[in-house]
């Protein structure tokens, strides 16, 4: 949908057990400490058995349980591009 760009969908993890604060790695660090438009090394990982339908026709319904949103936003675009014909819908919690 946006050639030549990638977009990231991140939540700093960030919690507190037993009166000790607990940061996510990747997560915090993508989120506060790197300055706008500095560089960040990544890859891709082909997801194996996570994917649209063959028929664009077909309705999806999504269910993102707090397992994270990009994925499911990534769908929601390729579905745009494609102008695929099926109804889609994405539900999310946090």
């Amino acid at each position: 949908m946006n050639a030549g760009r990638v977009s990231l969908t991140v939540d700093a993890v960030r919690y507190e057990i037993n009166k000790r604060v607990r940061l996510g790695v990747a997560s915090t660090f993508l989120a506060g400490r790197i300055e706008l438009g500095q560089q960040v090394r990544t890859y891709v990982q082909k997801a194996q058995h996570f994917a649209l339908p063959r028929d664009p026709n077909k309705p999806i319904i999504m269910i993102g349980h707090g397992t994270g949103v990009a994925p499911f936003r990534a769908f929601l675009q390729e579905r745009l591009a494609t102008n695929a014909p099926g109804p889609h819908w994405l539900y999310f919690g946090h």
